[in-house]
């Protein structure tokens, strides 16, 4: 038997800029469109033993729709959108064992999601041009990417090596709560 003690850390760090522009159909409801870029980097280590970091980078689009509930300074309102985005990332990592030791690196290419939300949110209006925005909601994402992968395994005993191969295609589906903030900018505020 083994006592001690280990330390896991794992750091993400994701930034996504999203702009968006709307127009008014009629005096409550909005409809539009909007750019996305993130990136992301992670870190997780386990110990001594465990080393893994990947970065990953992306670009979308998507539409939505807005219904005001209400037009004074504070505009509650109901929000549903559609996006899609491709996307490319890597990851390394390095792990040490009592029998063997492994340093590999993997590559997601053409990631590919597809993203559909609703929610609730709140306007609260700065001055006749501007606005401050916040939003609470449910959001859907389809991801599929292709993975490939290769490491080098050093084993201890008997001494010896082995190349290690792996590719396949993920499909996987990603939902929970979202929560957005942001600047609203009204160029023609009638």
């Amino acid at each position: 038997s083994q006592i001690g003690s280990s330390t896991t850390t794992n750091n993400n760090l994701n930034i996504s800029i999203t702009p968006s522009m709307g127009w008014f159909i009629s005096e409550k409801v909005l409809v539009g469109g909007n750019l996305n870029f993130n990136i992301g980097n992670t870190k997780y280590t386990a110990g001594n033993n465990v080393t893994r970091k990947g970065n990953s980078y992306g670009v979308g689009f998507g539409g939505f729709g807005r219904y005001y509930l209400g037009s004074t300074n504070f505009m509650p309102y109901a929000q549903a959108s559609l996006g899609a985005g491709i996307g490319s990332g890597k990851n390394t990592w390095d792990e040490v064992y009592t029998n063997y030791t492994e340093k590999g690196e993997g590559n997601q290419k053409s990631i590919i999601n597809v993203s559909a939300g609703i929610g609730l949110g709140l306007t609260k209006m700065i001055n006749k041009n501007t606005g401050f925005d916040i939003n609470l909601g449910y959001q859907f994402t389809n991801t599929t990417f292709n993975y490939s992968s290769v490491s080098n395994v050093q084993f201890t005993t008997p001494p010896s090596s082995e190349v290690r191969k792996s590719e396949y295609k993920y499909t996987g589906v990603n939902n929970g709560v979202s929560f957005s903030i942001g600047f609203l900018v009204f160029l023609d505020p009638k």
